[in-house]
């Protein structure tokens, strides 16, 4: 399911007005009593709705996540190497980054074109996933980034995904047609874990060359 950020943004607006409202209204003879306080609690409680719990996504930063490299996979799910560090700042498991780990995942082709399987492992149930998929901005060994442009990232970018859901199972295929060519993190969340790896969109990628 591919959303639109626009979209999420507007949710969560709605959200946090709705949690404004319902406490206006709980406060309402509250703030008869003690008028002079009004302005302060307008702002303790537009605070408080903003950073409410029970939002569905979570994000470790609230930036654009930079990503020292990627791992190459195939068709299959095969590793075939990395590009950028030799150990790309992902976090595949709770214990270690490969399959013996009790929480697991990982996705493949890489880079893709288009088609992406996710696959997650977890120690018992059949629990639910939830995924997300954000810009993200690359910067391989040598690297010197430039501020301004580092700070226009994050401003149009920030956190916030651009594809997101959630499943149940061991695999999850999306379809990211409509995600333009470039580097993005993906996010999965389990049992209050949340693991990530990153992504490369190259539709001109060949890996028969």
């Amino acid at each position: 399911m591919i959303s639109e950020k626009p979209l999420f943004l507007i949710k969560n607006v709605l959200y946090i007005c709705d949690v404004f409202r319902r406490k206006i209204q709980s406060h309402i003879k509250f703030m008869n009593l003690k008028p002079a306080i009004f302005p302060f609690l307008i702002i303790l409680m537009i605070a408080s709705g903003c950073s409410k719990e029970e939002n569905d996504f979570r994000y470790p930063e609230l930036g654009v996540p930079v990503i020292h490299g990627f791992w190459l996979r195939d068709e299959v799910g095969i590793t075939m190497g990395s590009l950028g560090y030799s150990t790309p700042n992902v976090k595949l498991g709770d214990q270690s980054d490969d399959f013996s780990s009790p929480f697991f995942f990982y996705f493949y082709p890489n880079p893709i074109h288009n088609f992406l399987s996710i696959y997650s492992k977890i120690p018992s149930g059949d629990l639910p996933r939830k995924f997300w998929i954000t810009h993200a901005l690359f910067r391989p060994p040598g690297f010197t980034a430039i501020p301004q442009m580092d700070g226009m990232g994050n401003m149009v970018a920030g956190g916030f995904p651009l594809v997101y859901g959630e499943f149940t199972g061991n695999h999850m295929f999306l379809n990211l047609s409509e995600l333009p060519d470039g580097y993005y993190r993906v996010y999965l969340k389990v049992q209050g874990q949340i693991f990530y790896d990153n992504l490369v969109i190259d539709r001109n990628f060949n890996p028969y060359q």
